[in-house]
């Protein structure tokens, strides 16, 4: 399956031309969800999600269901991402620790976006 990833932007690529080579710039933490190194070659694709209605985690530790309020917690955090896809690992900060919750499902289907939608939270 492929991996999607959610961009603001793309400036003037020429869609209708193969491009055999550019070079992309990306942070540390997006390298390592796509378990990339320096160098290594990806395909872009640009495509159209359906919008959320649903989605569901499992935490990767049972420490994250510890804290005060957890669903609270990461339905905060799922702010700062702009889609989800089934399968996925995303990793929550919260008090100076690291959670990771698996994407188990999302509605209305394996890749979604995530931005203005009113979306179910389940667990």
């Amino acid at each position: 399956m492929p991996i999607i990833i959610h961009a603001l932007y793309f400036s003037s690529f020429p869609l209708a031309e193969v491009i055999e080579t550019v070079n992309l710039f990306i942070n540390f933490k997006m390298m390592r969800n796509l378990s990339l190194e320096e160098g290594h070659y990806i395909q872009l694709k640009s495509v159209t999600l359906p919008v959320a209605t649903f989605s569901k985690f499992e935490p990767q530790s049972v420490d994250f269901l510890e804290v005060s309020d957890p669903k609270a917690i990461l339905e905060n955090c799922l702010r700062n991402f702009g889609c989800l896809t089934t399968g996925d690992t995303i990793a929550i900060p919260y008090n100076g620790k690291l959670f990771e919750l698996r994407v188990l499902e999302t509605k209305p289907g394996p890749a979604v976006t995530i931005i203005e939608c009113d979306m179910e939270v389940g667990h």
